[in-house]
């Protein structure tokens, strides 16, 4: 991509995983209604949508709100190891058998995967990703100081000719022409690291701690790489009644970015689609391009 730092929109991807409830759909209403992107447009989130005791009428207001609806599987079992040996069979159950309970729903546009605990089950995985036609995976953390952009499986990205580290075996070895990754780049939190942000600990007494977290992960970031930020977490972190502080940290910080004029809140598929066409900052409008209104809006 031929477009200098200072015009290429810094891209947020604020992602949620597992079951949509009550409590979470108002915590997410509270955080994202009524923010706009600096073209004018609401921003966009995606959410990794687990079946376990999950609210398919409130998963669809968030899909008519213009958010992305993604698959985080039917039943996310318990342990690990469940994921890390599963059959073909056992995947489609999963994967598919949750797309089809989306979409019976009305949710459409179902394009992308997360796997439970980012355990992956290889190639096993990623054959059944391709063969039914999903668009990309969210499962590979990547380790600290590593910025990879979001990447095609065209060939094999871990054959040592990239930068792509996979950290949890098994690994893909195979090519799956057409399927995307999008990375889970790692967050640092003083002498920790986490691919999602719950999962970074130390940073747990104040509103300002949590503030200055994100703030320097999102500075570090973006002082190495134009690539887009993850925001990679799940709910119950933040909405404990013990946590109100961890909840206005994140607030703080997400103030400050929808005030900005080059951050941009964006879902996993639209920051493939600016990839695929990429347009300069101020080319981006309300329009035409990746990052434009729905008609409904």
């Amino acid at each position: 991509m031929n477009i200098a730092a200072d015009q290429t929109p810094k891209m947020i991807m604020f992602t949620m995983d597992d079951n949509i409830n009550l409590r979470n759909f108002q915590f997410y209403a509270a955080l994202l209604d009524g923010k706009l992107n600096p073209n004018g447009c609401n921003v966009t989130a995606t959410y990794f949508v687990s079946g376990d005791y999950n609210d398919y009428k409130l998963t669809k207001k968030l899909f008519d709100k213009g958010h992305e609806i993604a698959v985080h599987t039917l039943t996310h079992k318990t342990p690990n190891s469940i994921w890390k040996r599963a059959s073909k069979e056992f995947l489609v159950e999963e994967i598919i058998g949750m797309k089809k309970k989306l979409e019976s729903h009305g949710i459409q546009n179902i394009t992308g995967y997360r796997q439970p605990f980012l355990q992956t089950a290889g190639d096993t995985l990623f054959s059944v990703l391709k063969e039914y036609g999903f668009t990309y995976d969210s499962s590979l953390p990547s380790p600290v100081g590593q910025y990879v952009w979001p990447f095609t499986f065209d060939y094999n990205p871990y054959d040592g000719s990239t930068t792509a580290t996979c950290l949890i075996s098994p690994c893909p070895t195979l090519p799956y022409n057409g399927l995307w990754e999008v990375p889970m780049l790692s967050q640092v939190d003083d002498s920790s690291s986490c691919s999602m942000f719950d999962a970074c600990h130390r940073y747990k007494s104040t509103v300002n701690e949590v503030y200055m977290f994100f703030k320097k992960n999102f500075d570090r970031h973006f002082s190495k790489t134009s690539a887009p930020f993850p925001m990679f977490g799940h709910a119950s972190w933040v909405m404990h009644y013990t946590w109100q502080y961890r909840e206005e940290g994140l607030i703080k910080f997400l103030k400050e970015m929808f005030s900005r004029d080059d951050v941009y809140f964006v879902s996993a598929s639209q920051v493939i689609e600016w990839m695929k066409n990429p347009k300069e900052l101020n080319m981006l409008n309300n329009k035409t391009g990746p990052f434009s209104c729905p008609l409904s809006q």
